[in-house]
């Protein structure tokens, strides 16, 4: 019996007809995208991520920030090629240290905002 700490057997072997790409062992890669590795999944949605917090930047208009973004950016970029062949744990690590980086940083605009400070997108 394999352990899949979500559904049961049984009900995997109803759902897995209804999946695409379900003649392959184990679990669906995520998002949707059957085809790909999971890993390669979570490191592209890591990228995209990182793409959108440069775009925010651009929107912002300082050059100061948008020099940051880009830089912190190319190092999620890394952390996510490096996670697609080695450890899933260095994709989590990115992940979640994109989202404590986005809390600061939202946290940060929002204390500006309300001091009167410069508005950013």
């Amino acid at each position: 019996m394999t352990r899949r700490f979500d559904l049961t057997d049984e009900q995997w072997a109803r759902l897995a007809p209804l999946l695409p790409g379900a003649t392959k062992p184990g679990r669906p890669s995520p998002l949707g995208f059957w085809w790909l590795d999971p890993a390669t999944v979570y490191a592209l949605s890591l990228t995209l991520i990182a793409a959108v917090d440069i775009g925010f930047a651009v929107a912002d208009g300082r050059r100061a920030v948008i020099a940051v973004e880009a830089a912190v950016a190319a190092v999620f970029v890394v952390v996510a090629a490096a996670g697609v062949t080695g450890p899933a744990w260095l994709l989590v690590a990115g992940l979640a240290g994109h989202g404590f980086k986005d809390s600061g940083s939202t946290a940060t605009s929002m204390l500006l905002t309300l001091a009167g400070g410069r508005r950013s997108a």
